[in-house]
């Protein structure tokens, strides 16, 4: 299976005579399959009505892993028909070059007229992506808006029948980000009770999320312990659509901020080869999952007589004292490259660490 390198730029602003290539353009009709897996595509593209390819795209970020086989016009044609959901473009072939890589524009058609992407596919190592200077503007979208996300943004309008001006659509596919904090830590520290202090206290500026893992456990029943590869797989999806779905409530709710009980890389703590383990079964890398994040509170382990009190109360919580703490330092350990973790000290009193806590969160919401 290939790697595609690639940095993908939406241009807002562009000299009207940029170089065009003698390479004829194409012009592409491409269709998507909706398949389990988040990180992964499965495509048809047709190309001037005169090639066909099936291509599989798995992974996030900059780097992704690709397999691309050639099919029959007509094969292909029956698989676009059947697609979830698909889009139009035409793409040029710039004659401006760059060593190492090679730029492409694909200027979309209605009901995306008016969106133009520049992609640059790396061809060498270490090549850095400098727009060309008939670029005028552009805005890095390479881990925010695929392609798969514009076919299903225009599969939505042509089933709406909207019609969108260019300015309104650039607002529409570039998602509205809201700061994530995440509250970590080994079962029992807290995390659950301090998401219901801050909800209390804060709950006009904070959004609020509880932990999924519990909801998959605790209410729908699932057992990790059957088949723990399958289980973290499943987690991560479900958690990844309880994050997007709750950062479009917050930006609804207009809220500064929303709050997690455990981000997407929590689940490598309960790997055998934590963090490698975990990029191997998600396609991802630890920078890619914080990214996501722009706070991480990890509250650390109480002590024995406060663990034992506590675990009760969550049926979920099966773990004895010591594969808690351990736990808890590899919670520590997945988390610890991540830029803005703060540690809260589980010898400190409980009224000690909400203090700590909500001084942290005022202090980061006060910077934006």
């Amino acid at each position: 299976m290939a790697i595609e390198n690639e940095v993908r730029f939406l241009v807002t602003k562009m000299h009207p005579n940029f170089p065009l290539d003698a390479k004829p353009p194409w012009q592409i009709k491409q269709g998507y399959f909706d398949l389990i897996n988040p990180n992964k595509h499965l495509r048809v593209r047709i190309i001037n009505g005169q090639r066909a390819f099936l291509c599989t795209k798995e992974g996030t970020g900059y780097s992704r892993e690709e397999e691309e086989e050639r099919i029959g016009v007509r094969p292909a044609s029956f698989l676009f028909n059947q697609c979830s959901s698909y889009l139009e473009k035409t793409r040029y072939f710039p004659k401006y070059r760059t060593e190492g890589g090679e730029w492409t524009i694909d200027f979309f058609k209605d009901p995306l007229g008016g969106i133009v992407i520049a992609e640059f596919e790396y061809q060498l190592p270490g090549v850095e992506a400098i727009l060309p200077p008939w670029i005028l503007e552009a805005k890095d979208v390479t881990d925010s808006v695929s392609n798969v996300h514009l076919a299903r943004l225009a599969t939505e309008l042509r089933e709406t029948g909207e019609i969108k001006t260019p300015v309104a659509l650039y607002s529409e596919i570039v998602p509205k980000i809201i700061p994530r904090i995440v509250t970590t830590g080994p079962p029992c520290a807290g995390k659950s009770k301090m998401l219901r202090v801050v909800k209390e206290k804060m709950g006009n500026f904070i959004h609020c999320v509880p932990e999924t893992a519990t909801i998959m456990i605790t209410l729908v029943g699932l057992n990790p312990k059957l088949n723990a590869r399958r289980f973290n797989s499943s987690l991560y999806r479900v958690q990844a659509i309880f994050e997007a779905t709750s950062a479009e409530q917050a930006v609804d709710e207009k809220k500064k901020a929303m709050l997690l009980d455990r981000g997407t890389i929590d689940n490598a703590a309960y790997m055998k080869g934590l963090l490698t383990d975990f990029s191997a079964l998600i396609k991802t890398t630890a920078d890619y999952e914080y990214s996501k994040y722009q706070l991480v509170i990890c509250l650390e382990m109480p002590p024995k007589h406060v663990y034992e009190q506590h675990r009760y109360n969550n049926p979920a919580r099966k773990e004895s004292y010591e594969e808690a703490f351990l736990l808890g330092e590899k919670i520590k350990e997945v988390w610890k490259g991540h830029p803005n973790l703060h540690l809260v000290s589980g010898e400190n009193t409980w009224e000690e660490k909400e203090k700590t806590v909500l001084y942290i969160i005022r202090k980061f919401l006060d910077g934006k």
